[in-house]
């Protein structure tokens, strides 16, 4: 059951059209920096 669930949920990852996975690669990226400069700013 489990097991169904996550593949519920991470089927749509896969089938995700080009544009959209750039758009959230984009958005991975723009968050990861976000971060280190906040982490920067912190140190």
């Amino acid at each position: 059951m489990y097991i169904i669930c996550l593949t519920l949920i991470f089927l749509p990852l896969f089938y995700v059209p080009d544009v959209l996975q750039q758009e959230t690669l984009r958005l991975k990226q723009s968050l990861f920096l976000n971060i280190r400069l906040l982490t920067h700013i912190d140190a």
